[in-house]
C-alpha cells in the first residue's frame, strides 16, 4: 500500500515538474512540444509508474491473504481447544488418591496405576450446563468469523488458480462441521436424557473436521510463502 501511494505521488509530481517546459514549448514551436523524444519519455515515464503500482498492490495482496489465513488458523485453533474442552466435561470421573494396593467395593486398585498417584473411578459425572453453554457459544461466535475470513480471502494471481481449488475443498467440510455444532446446540438442550459419550462423539467430530479444514490452510499458506520466494 505505501509503495502504491508513492508511485502515485512520483507520478503527480514529474507530471507537475513538466507543465513548465510544456508551457514553453508551446510558447516556442508547436513541433517542440510534440517531438517523437518528449512522447516516448513521457511513454518511458508512465509505464514505469503503472509497474510500479503494479507491483504495490501485488504485494499490498500477499500482505492481506497472508493475515487473512493466519486468523483463519487462530479462530480454527479457538473451536478445536473448545471442542476439546467440551470432550473433557463430557468425560469427568471422580479421583482417588492411589499409593498401595487397596479395594475399592468390588475393584481392586493396584499400586500407583499412573505416575500422578490418581485414579479415575466410577461412571462420568454429569455434564455442567453452564459449562456446555459456554464452550457451545465459543464455537457458535466462531464459526461466522471463519465464514467470513473465508469468504472475503483474496489470494494473488500467482497462486489463485491452485489456492482456490483448494479452498474450495474447505466447503464441505465445514458444512458438516456446521452440522456437528448444530447437533450439539440440539443436545445442550436436553442434557439430562442424553448420554455424556454422545455428546462427547459429536465434539470429536466436529474437532477433526476442524483439524481437517487447518491441514488444508496450511497448504495454501505453504502456496503464499513459495510464490513469495520465486
Amino acid at each position: 500500500m505505501l509503495r502504491s501511494q508513492k508511485s502515485k505521488w512520483v507520478s503527480l509530481l514529474m507530471a507537475l515538474s513538466a507543465v513548465p517546459s510544456a508551457i514553453a514549448a508551446d510558447a516556442n514551436s508547436d513541433s517542440a512540444a510534440s517531438s517523437p523524444s518528449s512522447t516516448s519519455a513521457s511513454s518511458a515515464a508512465a509505464n514505469g509508474s503503472d509497474g510500479a503500482a503494479l507491483q504495490g498492490s501485488v504485494k499490498a495482496l500477499d500482505v492481506e491473504a497472508a493475515e487473512g489465513l493466519r486468523q483463519m488458523g487462530d479462530s480454527l485453533k479457538k473451536m478445536q481447544r473448545a471442542s476439546l474442552e467440551l470432550m473433557g466435561e463430557c468425560t469427568r470421573q471422580n479421583y482417588i488418591s492411589v499409593g498401595d494396593p487397596d479395594v475399592v467395593g468390588s475393584i481392586i486398585i493396584p499400586a500407583l496405576p499412573d505416575p500422578s498417584g490418581m485414579m479415575a473411578i466410577g461412571p462420568y459425572l454429569p455434564i455442567r450446563e453452564k459449562w456446555m453453554d459456554y464452550y457451545m457459544d465459543q464455537i457458535g461466535k466462531l464459526i461466522p468469523i471463519f465464514a467470513s475470513l473465508t469468504d472475503g480471502l483474496q489470494l494473488p494471481p500467482g497462486v489463485r488458480t491452485e489456492g482456490t481449488a483448494l479452498l474450495d475443498t474447505i466447503r464441505p467440510l465445514f458444512a458438516d462441521a456446521r452440522t456437528r455444532y448444530m447437533n450439539l446446540l440440539n443436545m445442550s438442550k436436553e442434557l439430562k436424557t442424553m448420554k455424556n459419550m454422545t455428546i462427547a462423539k459429536e465434539a470429536v467430530l466436529l474437532h477433526d473436521d476442524m483439524q481437517k479444514i487447518d491441514g488444508i490452510r496450511r497448504q495454501v499458506f505453504k502456496l503464499l510463502q513459495d510464490s513469495e520466494k520465486k
